[in-house]
Order: structure tokens, then sequence, then C-alpha cells
């Protein structure tokens, strides 16, 4: 769950204000008003790491951090720190605070950690044109430049499963799939581990 929150709608810090050699980071989590019970699931399975109450906040339409926050109502909660969300965020997070998709980063994802930056940032519309039905499986992994987007797009391809690279504004990218068999493999994969009440 650490992880795929990190690869999605999660933000991993170090704490700053540290003595050099004793950093540790802690994850920030944050959601929109209709997501409000995925961020409850997350606190409760996340207990040992997060005893803070979830804060209501307005956003203006603003980055907080590498993330836009639409304009409205969210929720954001704090982590404490752990040694192990510090090994996560220097896996996730090149030296520019940038987040990356490596070979390494490859190594951490299961089919949960996948569901989990799927709830995170994904998206399936379905449309009918002409009698015909077509789908769509996206995630929005704007916030990696476009060499992680091919290395994630990559990864994708080991499984089967054939997401193309897609600019979504200036240099900005997030991957797309409008293959049915690749849409299948994918749902197959992360459905065991998807809120279906809340997806």
């Amino acid at each position: 769950i650490i992880i795929g929150t990190a690869l999605g709608d999660g933000m991993l810090r170090f704490n700053t204000k540290a003595r050099p050699g004793n950093k540790t980071a802690h994850l920030v989590l944050g959601q929109g008003a209709p997501q409000v019970d995925y961020l409850h699931w997350k606190c409760e399975k996340l207990s040992p790491i997060i005893s803070a109450t979830i804060l209501s906040c307005m956003s203006k339409g603003n980055f907080i951090g590498d993330r836009y926050v639409k304009p409205g109502r969210y929720y954001r909660v704090k982590s404490r720190q752990h040694p192990f969300l510090s090994y996560v965020c220097n896996i996730v997070y090149n030296e520019h605070r940038e987040k990356v998709f490596t070979p390494e980063t490859a190594t951490l994802l299961t089919p949960l950690v996948i569901a989990v930056w799927y709830m995170d940032d994904g998206q399936l519309t379905y449309s009918t044109n002409h009698n015909r039905s077509y789908a769509r499986l996206a995630i929005s992994t704007e916030s990696f430049d476009l060499a992680s987007n091919n290395q994630i797009r990559s990864y994708f391809l080991m499984l089967g499963i054939n997401f193309y690279v897609r600019e979504h504004s200036n240099k900005h990218y997030r991957i797309v799939c409008n293959d049915y068999d690749s849409i299948k493999k994918f749902i197959d994969l992360v459905l065991p581990h998807i809120l279906l009440p809340l997806f």
C-alpha cells in the first residue's frame, strides 16, 4: 500500500530539520472529497504508522509538492517517520525530488501495489459509437518524466499489457491503453485488491 501510494497520490518527505544522518521520511496522504472513504481505508491499513487525525482542507487549485490539487475540499493526513518510508523514498524520488521509475522500482511491484496505484491515479472509461463499445484505461503518470513513463510502459509490456505513452499537457505524460485484451489482463491482475464498493 505504501509503495502504490508513493507511485500515486502520496508524497514522501524527509524531515529537513533533523540532524544530518538522522533524517527519516514520512508519508503525506491526500484525497479529494469523493475518495475520503478510500483515505480512511488507507489509514486503517497503515495504522502502525498513522495515528494523526485526517485534516479537512480547501484548495484553490494549486500544487502541493508534485501533485496538483483541484479546487475544492480535500483531506490529508501525515504519517510518523519510519525507516521503510526512507527506503521507498530513495527509490521513487531522485536527488532533485522528482518521481522516477527505474528497474529497481519495478522489483517492488506486486498486484496489490499496482491496484493501489490504479485506485490513486487510474481510470477506466467506456463509450459507444456507431453501436460499437470502446474501453479506455489510463493511469495518470504526469508526476514522472518521459523516460520514466517509457520504463513504466516497458514493465507492463512484460506482463502482456500494452499501454502507450501519451502527452497529456506540455511535457506531462500518462500511460493509456485502448486494447481490449490488455485491459482485461490488467483488470484480472488488480481486481482481487480493488475496493469494489468505492471504485
